[in-house]
């Protein structure tokens, strides 16, 4: 997948989810690799490339997100506005 389609992905299936969402959960839920997941969730692709990848998909497909780090673990917690 490519890192557009890897974002929605964790966009989509965190917003499913109750609560504030584990990279690990994320990995289960997404087939995503976990070094991936924790890139995108430490922001690597936007400092590597210049790019915000979670700001700019989830603008588009009208996403709220925010991502949090407690201990080692990052978290997602995204909220799916509606596309349109």
């Amino acid at each position: 997948m490519n890192p557009e389609d890897n974002v929605l992905s964790m966009l989509a299936f965190a917003s499913t989810q109750a609560t504030w969402t584990a990279a690990s959960t994320l990995v289960k839920g997404c087939g995503i690799p976990f070094p991936t997941v924790q890139d995108y969730l430490r922001g690597r692709y936007w400092h590597e490339y210049g790019y915000d990848y979670f700001g700019q998909v989830a603008e588009h497909f009208r996403f709220e997100y925010k991502i949090r780090r407690r201990g080692r673990t990052q978290y997602l917690s995204a909220v799916s506005r509606g596309y349109g």
